[in-house]
């Protein structure tokens, strides 16, 4: 039962760093009025 609570904690630990490392991705706002592609909004 041990093994499986171990496992657990380091799924979780890896899930805490996923989602540090994923906030820090940033996205930048595309305007696809100024590439003239307004159809992305359709």
């Amino acid at each position: 039962m041990s093994a499986l609570s171990e496992e657990k904690e380091k799924i979780e630990s890896e899930l805490v760093l996923a989602e540090a490392k994923a906030s820090d991705v940033k996205v930048p706002y595309i305007d696809w009025y100024k590439l003239n592609e307004p159809q992305m909004f359709d």
